[in-house]
């Protein structure tokens, strides 16, 4: 009995170290899985807007900035290019009204980032203020070529109340 014990006992052991050997292999895999180099695309998310929504009031010839335009924080990856601009439109997006857009784009280096791009109406008279703005695009674009390729492009749902403050100077 001892020597039946004793075979099942050693037979035992090397189920198990056969086992854990599998287990080792497939642990081994999997960490090469994690070190091997990830594949990035250029993407685009949008952050945030200050304000969130509600009334701006937008004036011609005035640099956009806090009170009269809406700024737009925006995460990218940028994978294909070494730049590339990030840009936030209004104008031509469905249900806007018809009305200029103004915006800063911001130029970005390939990786990774946040990016804040200002945008706001043009109050030069050829549209009728107030602009309630529904929708915007935000996008990220190499414009080394003509006409320019859209590497991203990303719609996103708002609520602006565009006013035009007339009788201000342009400074």
């Amino acid at each position: 009995m001892n020597k039946r014990r004793f075979l099942v006992a050693v037979l035992v052991f090397v189920a198990l170290g056969l086992v854990g050997a599998g287990l080792q292999i497939r642990a081994e895999q999997e960490i090469r899985n994690l070190n091997a180099p990830v594949k990035l695309a250029d993407s685009l998310k949008l952050v945030s807007l200050n304000p969130p929504s509600g009334l701006v009031v937008a004036r011609n010839g005035v640099v956009p900035g806090p009170g009269n335009s809406v700024e737009a924080t925006i995460e990218y990856v940028l994978a294909s290019k070494l730049k590339a601009r990030v840009s936030v439109f209004t104008a031509g997006e469905p249900g806007n009204p018809l009305h200029t857009g103004i915006d800063t784009p911001q130029m970005v280096s390939r990786g990774h980032g946040i990016v804040k791009v200002r945008f706001t109406v043009g109050c030069d008279g050829q549209f009728k203020a107030p602009f309630h703005i529904v929708a915007i695009r935000y996008a990220m674009s190499d414009d080394t070529t003509v006409p320019v390729t859209w590497l991203v492009e990303k719609k996103q749902a708002v609520d602006f109340n565009f006013m035009c403050r007339t009788g201000v100077p342009n400074n």
